[in-house]
């Protein structure tokens, strides 16, 4: 990329010679240090390029939503910016791992868990996936696996990854692997999706295996712990490990749900307006991408926390001033 065409592309672009080769001078890693930019715009431009999509619809998806609803910072910087982060955060790398150990066992083949960090938790999802192929909720080779449910829609595409349906595609399955407990809401969005791809489908399942709570003990392996959880476990039987929402087809007006979903992406460009502005919230310690909003902020996540809070405050107060 030329000068020239990094100055079309961004206005602020301020070229320095570093180590024989001319970058910007705002640039640090993906981010920009200029105060009228986070990312930057140089590599935004290149990256939208990596990920051109082949239709030109917005992508919506109930992950993408909850996302947006969690921190619309985070959206920016995963679907549009499609910034990369060195270290995934602790629970999607055991949330994997135990879908495609699921996913291996409901097809009846061999499966593994890495022996990776975070190895106590890794332990955890060996324990979970041992149970489920003794205890399995329901017969092996009873379902089709990890199907990609891909649809348009006014303007739209949905898309999903169902981890099971039936043989005769009339019960659609979701795995979680988590501590908490799902919200209706996140069922119906996922159950919405799903029956708009499956004409025949009849009901939506989604399955939780609590994540199991116990700590390691002093001096105690991996191995040892993976043990003692599992014999924890092999002492309840399937209906007191499982837990699942069950909803039929003819409770859910999905195009109602799906209408709900748009509208709620429709917010969009008025976050993008206000700089997608970072929501702090308990998951903020464990995010991927809380560095990379330190940083592009000047602040820390606790500084930010008073900040949010302090312009809630403040909105409330003269919500409360116009409503009097």
């Amino acid at each position: 990329m030329t000068p020239e065409k990094a100055k079309q592309i961004c206005p602020d672009f301020f070229p320095i010679r570093e180590g024989g080769k001319i970058k910007c001078k705002f640039k640090s890693d993906d981010l920009c240090m200029h105060p009228g930019h986070f990312v930057c715009e140089l590599v935004s431009y290149k990256k939208r390029l990596e990920h051109k999509q082949e239709h030109d619809l917005p992508a919506l998806s109930p992950s993408r939503i909850k996302t947006m609803e969690e921190c619309a910072r985070k959206y920016a910087l995963i679907y549009e910016h499609h910034s990369f982060v060195d270290q995934e955060a602790t629970w999607k790398i055991v949330g994997n791992a135990f879908t495609v150990g699921r996913a291996k066992i409901d097809m009846n083949m061999p499966w593994s868990v890495p022996d990776k960090e975070p190895r106590y938790d890794m332990a955890k999802v060996r324990a979970a996936l041992r149970y489920y192929q003794e205890n399995p909720p329901y017969p092996v080779g009873s379902v089709v696996c990890e199907t990609e449910v891909y649809l348009s829609r006014e303007n739209w595409w949905f898309l999903g990854y169902l981890d099971a349906i039936t043989i005769d595609f009339k019960t659609i399955r979701e795995w979680k692997y988590a501590v908490s407990k799902f919200s209706l809401v996140e069922v119906v969005r996922q159950a919405a999706v799903y029956f708009l791809g499956y004409d025949d489908a009849t009901s939506f399942e989604l399955w939780r295996f609590p994540k199991p709570m116990e700590r390691p003990r002093n001096n105690e392996t991996p191995e040892q712990f993976e043990w003692r959880i599992f014999s924890a476990l092999s002492k309840k039987t399937p209906k007191e490990v499982y837990q699942v929402m069950s909803v039929p087809r003819s409770q859910i007006p999905v195009k109602t749900v799906l209408n709900q979903m748009v509208s709620r992406m429709k917010i969009l460009p008025v976050l993008q307006e206000r700089g997608s502005p970072p929501s702090y919230g308990r998951f903020c310690g464990d995010c991927e991408y809380n560095s990379s909003c330190e940083k592009g902020l000047g602040k820390t996540t606790a500084e930010i926390a008073g900040m949010i809070k302090a312009a809630q405050f403040e909105d409330r107060t003269q919500s409360n001033e116009v409503t009097g």
